[in-house]
């Protein structure tokens, strides 16, 4: 298995990019965001009627000279977003080219967690398989960034895929507000929808970031083979011909739409994610395509 391999240069081309979700709980903490809420912030929102109890230094003495009535400015405050990364760690994810599955997750991760560590976001990292197997955060900062690094570089693969024992165990530990970012093949993971439905329950905002390989797709597959399941071990002898290939494609397709259907029908974001794809690619494009980062 190829191992994460990470160019810090590459991110310069993720500079200028903020993740942005409309409904997404924002934290009053300082962040990156500004909102249209009330606060200590420097950038100027408002007025309203000066009422005793005030502070006289946010009276508006120029506006008093002009309307010889008290007025105070309020300014924006900016806003935390609390974005929870999720990477799914089975087995099913250790296969893959140019990449394996985990290693274009575990890019894209590390770019995602760059842009909500560089705008004052509250980012955590979570790796799953049977449930969550490792947990790091909360991080804000990009003196966080080698901390997140080192997190990814440790990601062990194995074991099946319970997404959603996975989200129980986020909710009970009230770590599922804000953005979860979801990163896996979804493929043999019983209850995905249910699982999804319980962010949204719990009032999150989901990202779906589907990994495929080629072979997963049915790209490559042809003549006698012997499959075997990488998650139960169960092996199957098959003989693939055009028909079959094309059979099995078109059903691989439809299953796919429908989880990439279920996220948009719910105003939810879905991204399908090649193994041969450029992660900076797929975050500058087709993300910003979908509104969920600018």
């Amino acid at each position: 298995m190829v191992q994460f391999d990470f160019q810090p240069n590459d991110l310069h081309r993720l500079n200028r990019l903020m993740i942005v979700v409309r409904s997404a709980r924002l934290d009053a903490s300082s962040g990156g965001h500004r909102t249209t809420h009330a606060g200590e912030g420097i950038d100027f929102l408002d007025y309203r009627p000066y009422t005793p109890g005030d502070d006289f230094r946010k009276v508006d003495w120029t506006l008093y000279g002009r309307l010889r009535q008290l007025f105070v400015r309020l300014n924006e405050t900016s806003r935390q977003l609390a974005i929870n990364i999720v990477i799914d760690c089975s087995k099913s994810m250790l296969f893959g080219t140019p990449l394996t599955k985990l290693h274009q997750a575990q890019l894209l991760a590390c770019g995602l967690g760059f842009i909500g560590l560089k705008n004052g976001d509250r980012v955590n990292l979570f790796t799953f398989a049977g449930g969550i197997t490792k947990a790091l955060g909360p991080m804000s900062g990009m003196r966080s960034m080698p901390s997140l690094v080192r997190f990814l570089h440790q990601a062990e693969g194995g074991g099946s895929s319970d997404l959603l024992e996975t989200v129980r165990q986020l909710r009970a530990r009230r770590q599922h507000k804000g953005l979860v970012v979801v990163l896996s093949d979804f493929l043999n993971v019983a209850h995905c929808e249910e699982a999804l439905t319980g962010l949204l329950g719990g009032g999150s905002k989901v990202l779906a970031i589907q990994v495929l390989d080629r072979l997963d797709r049915g790209i490559g597959l042809s003549g006698s083979l012997r499959l075997r399941d990488s998650e139960t071990g169960r092996q199957v002898d098959v003989s693939i011909d055009d028909v079959t290939r094309a059979s099995y494609q078109r059903r691989f397709e439809t299953r796919r739409l429908q989880l990439e259907e279920y996220c948009l029908k719910r105003q939810q974001h879905y991204l399908l994610a090649k193994t041969e794809d450029s992660y900076l690619e797929l975050i500058c494009k087709a993300l910003r395509s979908q509104a969920v980062v600018q």
